[in-house]
């Protein structure tokens, strides 16, 4: 008799706390806005080095300009389309869709690097620049909002393939695109904890920046970044997707201790019998 009334004990412990750990409804589908913009004001320049020159002190030849979307550099009076001047674009700044929980990850922004060789010696070029980024997710039962702001690192090499921070590589040197910061934070509702995964679309097309790269770019060695061939329009395209898992409620923990406890004073009471 005693052997079964343990059995019950846990059985019923179990039972109790299982009734109360049962989780809410999964949100499978969500609706999503994404704006990014360039923060014009925290831009950094400098002079490129191209040609042994000092980067300290740019070409007064060249310049920059800015905007919440595209920024760019090189001669003064050239343009993009000449191949004069080099620029980052995000376009489209805002991007909408649809969101599986669980499921593939979706276009956020695309960021389009122009990069052109012949923007005068010692050109003035980005260094850092910082991206405001918002998140909007919407469901039939829960609206989630994040912001974030992301920091990018650029590195304008010199237009040779001396010097280069990974070798071999073709000539001229790749520059590299470096962008640093997570959109979403982690949330929980109803019994779920739902985070984020991030990559980047199409990455085959795309080189990744090694770490010799990332620390050349002032970044960590483990960057999330790529290199851009010299002379070519690189678009890149960041993508995100919701990933939840189960989690148990405090309360269902508290019960399930409360009744292991009980569990625990039927052995006392078995072991006081036995004696």
């Amino acid at each position: 008799m005693r052997f079964k009334l343990a059995h019950l004990g846990l059985a019923a412990a179990t039972a109790f706390a299982a009734s109360s750990a049962s989780a809410g409804v999964l949100i499978t589908d969500w609706t999503y806005t994404v704006k990014s913009a360039f923060v014009t004001d925290s831009a950094t320049w400098a002079g490129s080095g191209t040609n042994g020159a000092n980067p300290a002190t740019p070409n007064p030849n060249t310049n920059y300009t800015t905007s919440e979307t595209l920024l760019t550099w090189g001669r003064t009076g050239g343009s993009i389309a000449a191949g004069t001047r080099s620029g980052l674009q995000i376009n489209p700044a805002e991007t909408n869709g649809a969101l599986m929980t669980n499921g593939a990850l979706v276009d956020a922004n695309t960021y389009i690097h122009y990069n052109n060789s012949n923007l005068g010696a010692n050109s003035v070029t980005l260094q850092t620049v910082q991206i405001q980024a918002t998140l909007e997710l919407f469901s039939a039962s829960l609206n989630k909002y994040f912001e974030a702001t992301y920091f990018v690192n650029f590195k304008e090499v010199p237009n040779t393939n001396t010097g280069c921070p990974s070798a071999p590589e073709a000539n001229p040197c790749s520059d590299i695109f470096v962008i640093n910061g997570s959109l979403g934070e982690a949330f929980s509702y109803d019994g779920f904890a739902y985070t984020f995964a991030f990559g980047i679309k199409d990455p085959e097309s795309l080189l990744a920046a090694s770490p010799a790269q990332c620390l050349y770019a002032g970044a960590a060695a483990n960057c999330f970044g790529v290199s851009t061939a010299e002379d070519a329009t690189t678009p890149v395209t960041f993508q995100f997707g919701l990933v939840a898992t189960e989690v148990p409620e405090p309360a269902s923990i508290a019960l399930l201790g409360a009744g292991l406890l009980g569990l625990a004073g039927i052995r006392r009471r078995q072991q006081k019998n036995k004696a």
